[in-house]
């Protein structure tokens, strides 16, 4: 009562307020009612129905930002409780780390807002070019780290007097990449091996 209930929930509003504008920035889609007289200090997102929403929750919790898991008559996502103890830097916490997984990780159609129309298209395509450019970059560092790891797979099996190459081996990877894409799949894994075998 010291706190006041009047001042608490304009605090919680400002909080929630925060989260949901980070969330549409981030393009996250919002589950809990945006009207003033449907809100409440918990907010509810999702970046796709199960697992995604679980994986979400995982990398929150290892990130020390303390969110839940609810779907009621399949409805939900990953629930955030606001309140009187939470500050805007715990919000900013989350939308940090929740930026961090969506770059990496969310689906396409989750991760980025459809482009705008008329006049802002010209920005938007600018911003989507910046998105490509930084996915380049994960892709160039991905592949570095595969080659490396790959270099030291071949070094113990070399130590371990067996064969540099393992070819059972390469063609499973091989027989994945074209499973998920097709003959395109094929020519990206036999690349990827030719340059985890030193070469560039």
């Amino acid at each position: 009562m010291e706190l006041q209930p009047h001042r608490i929930a304009r605090h919680i509003k400002e909080l929630t307020d925060h989260l949901i504008e980070g969330l549409d920035r981030l393009g996250v889609e919002v589950v809990s009612p945006r009207a003033a007289h449907h809100r409440s200090g918990i907010v509810t997102f999702s970046v796709g129905p199960g697992a995604p929403d679980i994986a979400v929750m995982k990398h929150l919790l290892q990130a020390g930002v303390a969110v839940g898991v609810r779907y009621i008559a399949g409805v939900g996502g990953v629930r955030v409780s606001c309140h009187a103890f939470n500050s805007a830097q715990d919000v900013e916490k989350l939308l940090g780390a929740l930026d961090a997984w969506v770059g990496r990780r969310v689906p396409w159609r989750a991760a980025y807002p459809k482009p705008l129309r008329g006049g802002g298209r010209t920005a938007e395509i600018a911003r989507q070019r910046t998105l490509i450019d930084a996915l380049g970059d994960d892709l160039m560092s991905l592949v570095a780290a595969r080659a490396l790891v790959s270099r030291g797979i071949q070094r113990s099996r070399l130590e371990m007097r067996g064969v540099r190459t393992d070819l059972t081996r390469e063609r499973e990877v091989v027989e994945r990449f074209h499973d998920r894409l097709g003959p395109s799949g094929t020519r990206l894994a036999l690349l990827l091996l030719h340059m985890s075998n030193g070469h560039t």
